[in-house]
């Protein structure tokens, strides 16, 4: 019996993107309105620019084999395997300039100061590392090994090899 296989794909694909967001820490500034009235407002203390990075990684591999009695040249068994992974992230390297907490800044909306959205925080603390290629396409190899061996038993169940001529 022999196995003939072929990888017919191995593919690793990366992306990555940059967006630039632009954000405030703000002070509170008593002021008088119209009416004489004391007032609080908030207004800008110092401008941050930060980036929102995504990343992400895709893999995929697949093989065409097929299980062959040497004997009779009879085929046994065979098809198409594939395994397929990938990973994303989306976070924002802050490092907190200036000492500034994530939670501390605003965004501008005309006049008005608005709190990040608890997603937009949310960040700022995210992880920033992709699974690793070389593990991935170890585990996709080990996977497909692992397939094959079940279909190679699946094609073996009540084989029975044809006797040779003398």
């Amino acid at each position: 019996m022999v196995i003939i296989g072929e990888m017919s794909a191995a593919r690793l694909a990366t992306k990555s993107s940059k967006k630039k967001k632009e954000a405030y820490t703000v002070k509170k500034v008593k002021y008088k309105d119209d009416k004489g009235k004391d007032k609080t407002r908030e207004e800008s203390k110092k401008k941050y620019s930060y980036y929102i990075q995504e990343k992400s990684i895709s893999m995929e591999c697949a093989m065409d084999y097929r299980i062959m009695d040497t004997t009779t040249g009879e085929v046994l068994g065979g098809g198409h395997l594939s395994v397929t992974d990938g990973d994303e992230v989306e976070f924002v390297n802050w490092n907190r300039y200036d000492g500034v907490n994530p939670k501390d800044l605003r965004t501008q909306s005309g006049t008005r100061f608005n709190k990040l959205s608890n997603d937009h925080k949310g960040l700022f603390d995210a992880r920033s590392k992709l699974k690793a290629k070389w593990p991935m396409l170890n585990q996709a190899g080990n996977q497909i090994g692992g397939q094959l061996s079940e279909r190679i038993l699946t094609a073996l169940d009540g084989y029975r090899p044809a006797k040779e001529e003398k």
